[in-house]
């Protein structure tokens, strides 16, 4: 692990701790969540994503597995954190974005063999912020993409849904900051 990954893990706080599979099964891995108002070591982000709300419903991502809380994706070259947010934002949801606050990070492990196919290794990292919408464009969104429907939905309903660890810390993070 690289100094700069520790000295920003250390200055966060860990909300969430869990095991995925990655590539159908194949490709297992340790997610840690933390909350932080600082950007970890950049060279580590591989991607972009933000638990949207509006008022008090949170946006729902659902995929052909299940669903989701953090829409976003992989950043590509040349693109700065915020410019990958709101490209995969609108192809993922078709919703432009108002603000966005950061939030923290997921700090991703690999527990198998490097592939070539990994950009980073063992570890990589997802920001994560928190944003509220501006404008629906339908005709933004990605017709063919793996996310079949993109809804607000009140936190009544969120109960009934399988989330992740992580993104049930992240929602309860964004509460706790509207309370305080």
């Amino acid at each position: 692990m690289s100094i700069e990954l520790a000295q920003a893990l250390q200055s966060a706080t860990l909300v969430a701790e869990e095991d995925a599979l990655w590539g159908e099964g194949t490709i297992p891995l340790k997610v840690m969540s933390y909350l932080s108002q600082e950007l970890p070591p950049m060279e580590l982000i591989t991607s972009v994503r933000a638990l949207v709300t509006r008022e008090d419903k949170v946006l729902v991502i659902r995929d052909p597995l299940n669903h989701h809380l953090l829409p976003g994706g992989q950043r590509q070259d040349g693109e700065t954190l915020m410019q990958t947010l709101r490209r995969e934002l609108l192809e993922e949801t078709g919703w432009s974005l108002a603000s966005t606050r950061l939030l923290g990070f997921k700090h991703f492990r690999y527990l198998g063999p490097r592939l070539e196919t990994f950009r980073t290794y063992p570890d990589f990292l997802q920001v994560i912020y928190h944003a509220t919408p501006e404008v629906f464009h339908p005709e933004a969104r990605e017709q063919d993409g793996y996310e079949l429907e993109a809804v607000f939905r009140p936190p009544v309903e969120l109960a009934t849904l399988k989330l992740s660890t992580s993104d049930k810390a992240f929602l309860n993070a964004i509460y706790e900051l509207e309370s305080a």
